[in-house]
């Protein structure tokens, strides 16, 4: 016989409604666990663990719970579910076993919340526990993998890629850029890409890409598009390679939460999208400035201009 767990990371949770509902531990529940997501086979002596795979449920409300996030962070949470299908008894702290890294590498550890959340799981043969876990992650970042360490006497830790909390993902396409914007072609040895900027979108409601803008700020899209002109394959993130300054000279960093961010373009492919940024309401935007290959690669600048 098997021990099997599922972890399931469920997007689109209504989370006025679970948040107020609390979680209810449903272990021994011999109710069947939601299908679908990314599954694992995770192994460890004699147990073996299933875990599936959903995405993020995104930023809740800092009045949500008795205790508040500390200064700069706020709460998110990940939907979960286990069960065994063996003949022993399955025991873990979920607060334990599960944390996460957002989009910028950092790691949150879960955090117990009172009565909400999944803590520690008692499962019988064929029980299951189906419920949230929660996270205290940096403000305007998003989780990026959640990694579970499902045996509390094994090393191993399995790591799963959370797609997107907040805006579809884009994907690269062998379409050519829509005409207009200016244009820059950059290069890196055999890596050339063309770099389009489009214009700049209006203001960006916070709920719009699952995270909120500090007090005075608000965010703002810019309407980018690459096309991979090189031999090779082009991999980057958005969210780390790109920054806008305003007329003051003050530099702002992407908003990692939606857009495009991290890409990967095959040669002759094509990506076109948003990346957001956070800037202050008095703000006037000047340049747009990108460098593809690193922090020692050609940097491409481009004035801003609304569109």
């Amino acid at each position: 016989m098997e021990l099997k767990a599922v972890c399931v990371m469920a997007a689109g949770l209504s989370l006025a409604t679970a948040v107020l509902a609390g979680d209810a531990l449903a272990a021994n529940s011999p109710k069947l666990l939601p299908s679908g997501g990314l599954r694992k086979t995770l192994h460890s002596g004699k147990l073996h663990i299933k875990a599936v795979v959903y995405g993020s449920s995104g930023e809740i409300k800092d009045d949500a719970f008795k205790i508040k996030p500390h200064a700069g962070m706020h709460y998110t949470t990940v939907k979960v579910g286990l069960k065994n299908i063996g003949t022993s008894v399955y025991a873990r702290d979920l607060t334990t076993a599960l944390a996460v890294t957002n989009d910028h590498g950092a790691v949150s550890h879960a955090v117990a919340l009172g009565k909400h959340g999944l803590g520690k799981v008692v499962l019988k043969k064929d029980g299951t526990a189906y419920g949230r876990v929660f996270f205290e992650l940096r403000d305007n970042t998003r989780i990026h993998t959640v990694r579970f360490r499902a045996f509390a006497d094994a090393p191993t830790v399995s790591v799963f890629a959370v797609r997107g909390s907040g805006a579809k993902e884009t994907a690269a396409s062998t379409k050519p850029l829509p005409a207009g914007g200016t244009r820059k072609i950059v290069r890196s040895g055999s890596s050339v890409l063309r770099a389009v900027l489009y214009g700049v979108g209006g203001g960006v409601e916070g709920r719009a890409i699952g995270v909120k803008p500090h007090a005075g700020s608000h965010f703002i899209a810019l309407k980018v598009g690459l096309a991979n002109l090189g031999s090779k394959p082009y991999t980057g993130n958005l969210a780390l390679l790109t920054s806008i300054t305003s007329t003051k000279g003050k530099t702002s960093r992407a908003v990692p939460a939606a857009g495009i961010a991290k890409i990967s373009l095959a040669p002759s492919h094509t990506i076109k999208g948003r990346v957001f940024f956070e800037v202050k309401d008095e703000s006037r935007l000047s340049k747009f400035r990108f460098r593809p290959f690193g922090p020692n690669g050609k940097l491409a600048v481009f004035v801003v201009r609304k569109g």
